[in-house]
């Protein structure tokens, strides 16, 4: 297992937003999976966020390998 964690003190909170763009949500509810009033409430939040005067994000990703044996 590995694990790679990267913040915006490294990269600045701009380096992250591309990933909370809230039109990343539209297939999703379209889809169902998450309703029109879920992704309001997402934008609402992440307006919020923006107004931050030090916002800060944590990205924790898991990585599993192996191999058969």
């Amino acid at each position: 297992m590995e694990v790679i964690v990267v913040n915006s003190d490294e990269l600045r909170v701009e380096g992250f937003l591309e990933r909370f763009d809230p039109d990343l949500l539209l297939p999703i509810v379209k889809a169902g999976l998450v309703t029109e009033q879920e992704k309001q409430d997402f934008v609402t939040s992440y307006q919020q966020f923006l107004r931050l005067a030090d916002p800060f994000v944590l990205n924790v990703w898991l990585m599993a390998y192996g191999g058969k044996p």
